[in-house]
């Protein structure tokens, strides 16, 4: 038996596949964090975190990555595409604005802890990461900055980059998992 995808189908699979990543590193996380690790990386230095918490921290970094995308660049992304928000309602500018102030307001947080790991031991995590950040910002700023249109096909949006880099950034916790 062959499967066909139509168009809709190829644009919802690797929103499902980071979807089940997601779930997964936070299902293992939750049957691995030591209810008294200390990951407020704001005051404690990688070097000091264990393993567990930093593997942790990585987690909750990709689901920073991943809210943005999900209430801010893919609802946005689709609404240019379609009129409507990802899943056929109505999009909200101001909600998908308020959204990304949000996740932006933790940007510096995660920042510092991916900056400040281990060169040697996370290097491929940080190069994933500085590749990333520029589009997340690239888009953030662009989308402050213009409002946009339904099916306004001159809307300089383009998430790809965004997108193959938040994969990326997921694959390479999962490797992680795998020490």
């Amino acid at each position: 038996m062959k499967l066909k995808f139509d168009k809709d189908d190829k644009i919802i699979i690797p929103f499902l596949v980071v979807a089940l990543i997601v779930i997964l590193l936070v299902v293992f996380n939750a049957t691995k964090t030591n209810n008294n690790s200390n990951t407020n990386t704001k005051s404690v230095s990688s070097s000091e975190l264990t393993q567990d918490d930093i593997y942790f921290k990585l987690t909750e970094t990709s689901n920073f990555i991943v809210d943005m995308w999900n209430k801010s660049i893919n609802e946005t992304k689709w609404y240019i595409e379609s009129g409507t928000d990802s899943v056929g309602g109505t999009y909200s500018y101001s909600t998908v604005i308020k959204n990304a102030d949000k996740i932006m307001s933790k940007f510096d947080e995660h920042n510092t802890f991916i900056n400040n790991l281990d060169e040697n031991k996370y290097n491929d995590i940080k190069s994933v990461w500085n590749e990333l950040v520029p589009e997340m910002q690239k888009l953030y700023e662009y989308l402050k900055n213009n409002e946009p249109k339904p099916n306004d096909t001159n809307y300089n949006f383009d998430t790809t980059k965004f997108q193959e880099l938040m994969y990326d950034f997921s694959d390479e916790i999962y490797l992680l998992s795998n020490y």
